[in-house]
């Protein structure tokens, strides 16, 4: 008779390799938070996602590590110095420069072909800096400056035209057809009163003050009809420019007697044969300017003579 065949035995069960996390008040299980922790902290939900000290000492790793990457802020209670610490230790990890000059001057256009003045440009670098800005904010910040300017000067740009169209009708309707030829001898006066003709130095500033000058209407002095009618009086004072043709006219030094020692200059050439065809135009001119001048010089003086 056959033996009855062995029992198959049943095999034992496979642990799961993911530890089940184990409550620190389990009875009679081995726990490492009973072990290692004091008993007002084996229940605090931290630790209780960890089921051995190995866990726990991985996670503390990995958080150290970012720890030592991360940017923080002063605290609320932190003195200037620490705040200020803290605050450059930021800056300089989100990209600032490691001092004011190494920010560089993007290329930027502005009005009329200009260039930032060189003072506004070191308060920029020295702003940009003390708040913490990097290369591109920088760039950024400058672009809205230029913005700002332009903005500004397409305005003055457009009242400028606004107030020469106003100054012109006002004019016209004041002198009528004498209006064009009252505004082109203000004009010639004008420009040579903005290079130093009268008075130098102190007369080109004088300029400056008297085109930013308004009216208490609202409107600028150099458009009002009677300023444009007193320029065009001094020009034609002045002998309609006789003084200023010449080329060798320098702002605020030429003379009757400058031209009078250029006249003797030429002459002189043209004595010895040395004398262009230029200066012989030159020379030319300079007899009828010099008559003109002598003239008018005389006429002022038997003016004078008949006020005393």
């Amino acid at each position: 008779m056959a033996e009855p065949d062995a029992p198959t035995p049943t095999p034992a069960p496979i642990a799961d390799p993911t530890p089940t996390p184990v409550p620190a008040d389990t009875p009679g299980l081995l726990n490492w938070r009973s072990a290692y922790l004091p008993e007002a902290d084996q229940r605090d939900s931290f630790f209780a996602q960890f089921n051995d000290v190995g866990a726990l000492a991985k996670t503390a790793k990995s958080q150290a590590e970012m720890l030592g990457r991360g940017l923080f802020l002063p605290r609320e209670d932190a003195t200037p110095e620490q705040r200020a610490e803290a605050m450059n230790k930021v800056y300089d990890r989100m990209g600032r420069p490691k001092d004011t000059a190494s920010y560089a001057l993007p290329e930027i256009a502005l009005p009329n072909e200009g260039t930032f003045d060189p003072q506004f440009v070191q308060q920029t670098k020295e702003f940009a800096y003390a708040n913490g800005l990097n290369q591109d904010q920088y760039n950024a910040l400058l672009r809205l400056s230029a913005q700002t300017l332009s903005d500004g000067h397409n305005l003055m740009e457009a009242r400028k035209v606004q107030g020469e169209a106003e100054g012109k009708t006002a004019l016209g309707k004041r002198f009528g057809g004498s209006a064009q030829r009252l505004q082109q001898e203000a004009l010639a006066f004008w420009d040579h009163f903005g290079h130093g003709a009268f008075g130098g130095d102190e007369g080109m500033a004088a300029r400056e003050v008297i085109e930013a000058a308004t009216l208490p209407d609202g409107t600028r002095l150099i458009h009002n009809p009677a300023f444009v009618y007193s320029l065009s009086n001094a020009w034609q004072t002045v002998g309609e420019g006789e003084l200023f043709e010449s080329q060798l006219y320098q702002p605020g030094t030429s003379t009757v007697a400058t031209m009078e020692t250029r006249n003797l200059e030429l002459a002189g050439k043209s004595n010895d044969g040395t004398i262009t065809a230029a200066e012989r135009t030159e020379w030319n001119r300079f007899a009828q300017q010099l008559v003109n001048a002598r003239e008018r010089e005389a006429e002022r003086g038997a003016r004078r003579r008949q006020v005393a």
